[in-house]
């Protein structure tokens, strides 16, 4: 299609690509968690103009993370962060805490129901976490999955929720 067509192709994915490097960046050193930051940065509508400028491949939130944990090696610079429970442990903690599977489950399915699909996600990991061959656990992960893998953009995350969803299965 000619040079400076490819040029305008490559300069728009590079543009995005070094926004998502710099805002990751310019946000750890003002102390955001490198948990969060992924919460932090929106792309700028001139980057989105380009019909290049997608997340086919890629979604623009799965990339923050990883410039400042390259950067910095993988502690995240809070204490919180350097130990943690075992996540059998910490699902067997989280649901006493909440009553019992029964009222999580629950939860789950008025999540699905309203469409908050990160937060049925959490809670089916718990749920799976406890009792991993639990068949009906298990199913509530793979159907959330499914659903964020259907929602999902990019081929490399629908590709992992689709994925986990049929191992599950």
């Amino acid at each position: 299609t000619g040079k400076q067509a490819g040029l305008d192709a490559v300069s728009a994915l590079m543009d995005q690509m070094t926004f998502i490097y710099d805002q990751s960046l310019r946000l750890t050193s003002q102390g955001v968690n490198i948990a969060d930051i992924r919460h932090h940065i929106k792309m700028p509508a001139s980057i989105l103009e380009s019909q290049y400028s997608n997340e086919f491949y890629g979604q623009f939130d799965t990339f923050p993370q990883a410039n400042p944990i390259y950067n910095h090696g993988w502690f995240s610079g809070y204490a919180e962060d350097i130990h943690s429970l075992p996540r059998a442990v910490q699902a067997g903690y989280m649901v006493k805490l909440a009553g019992g599977a029964d009222k999580i489950l629950a939860a789950y399915e008025e999540a699905m129901e309203n469409g908050e699909y990160l937060w049925a996600k959490e809670l089916a990991t718990q749920l799976y976490y406890v009792e991993p061959g639990n068949d009906a656990y298990r199913q509530t992960l793979a159907n959330v999955f499914r659903r964020l893998g259907q929602m999902s953009p990019g081929i490399i995350a629908r590709n992992f929720y689709l994925n986990a969803a049929n191992s599950l299965e």
